[in-house]
């Protein structure tokens, strides 16, 4: 956390000294930021929950991903995380969102590199959200060695309803990547994890499980360290949240 801190002190000041380039023309078309020595293409933004381990402060965070290419040697100064500051700013009515990008860590995490000529790092920018209904504005903009001067030249408006939905999906689908659950355990698992039960309901219904075949997973795991009869195992399942007849078909799965 303290390096990624220092990290983002580092780039801001590194960026009070690249905006006296300025650029000469700077355009924002398809989720593409193009400036004379650089693009910046957004290739992804997610929902990140309150509770999510990949951060600690407790509010949920929109995250955007993106790749920079460089078009010279005049960006061999300039990391992914600067060209991001440099041009864009997010905010929900009308009041700008708070910089995450320190408090969250992702698996998809880089370290952040200087741009060399031809070459295209991937990187991400997180935002820290003040609600979960208002529509998040990224913002592009030229950079100016005045801020006034500064214009936006795009915006992304994005609903949050859509993207937590997906999120929740996304959220259950690698839980149970992990370890077998019931339908119930799920929709738990991602109410813990802030979802309202409405959108922990959607994620359990939409990530694609079989909860019968979940519930053999799951007989199986028990099975491996413990013995049981074939109604006590039927028992702890359905202490797990699955119905009766998925706990009966786990039980049978395993010869029970």
């Amino acid at each position: 956390m303290v390096k990624r801190i220092l990290a983002f002190i580092m780039c801001a000041a590194l960026c009070t000294g690249l905006v006296s380039c300025g650029d000469t023309e700077t355009t924002f078309v398809d989720y593409t930021l193009t400036t004379d020595n650089y693009t910046i293409e957004i290739t992804d933004w997610v929902f990140v929950s309150a509770q999510d381990d990949r951060h600690h402060i407790n509010s949920p965070l929109i995250v955007f991903y993106y790749d920079v290419t460089s078009n010279n040697d005049s960006t061999k100064l300039l990391t992914q995380s600067a060209a991001w500051y440099l041009h864009f700013s997010a905010s929900q009515n009308n009041s700008s969102l708070i910089d995450g990008y320190t408090y969250f860590s992702d698996s998809r995490d880089t370290k952040d590199e200087e741009l060399q000529a031809g070459t295209t790092l991937s990187g991400y920018y997180a935002y820290v959200l003040v609600d979960t209904v208002s529509p998040v504005v990224l913002s592009a903009k030229t950079r100016s060695t005045d801020k006034s001067q500064e214009e936006i030249i795009g915006e992304i408006t994005i609903d949050l309803s859509p993207l937590i939905l997906k999120s929740a999906v996304s959220y259950a689908t690698k839980r149970l990547e992990f370890m077998p659950y019931s339908r119930q355990g799920i929709i738990t698992y991602l109410t813990d994890l802030g979802f309202t039960d409405e959108e922990a309901q959607y994620g359990a219904d939409n990530c694609g499980a079989d909860w019968y075949e979940e519930a053999a997973e799951c007989a199986e795991s028990y099975l491996e360290y413990m013995s049981f009869s074939r109604e006590s195992l039927i028992d702890q399942l359905e202490f797990e949240g699955f119905t009766y007849e998925e706990a009966v078909y786990g039980a049978e799965a395993n010869g029970l």
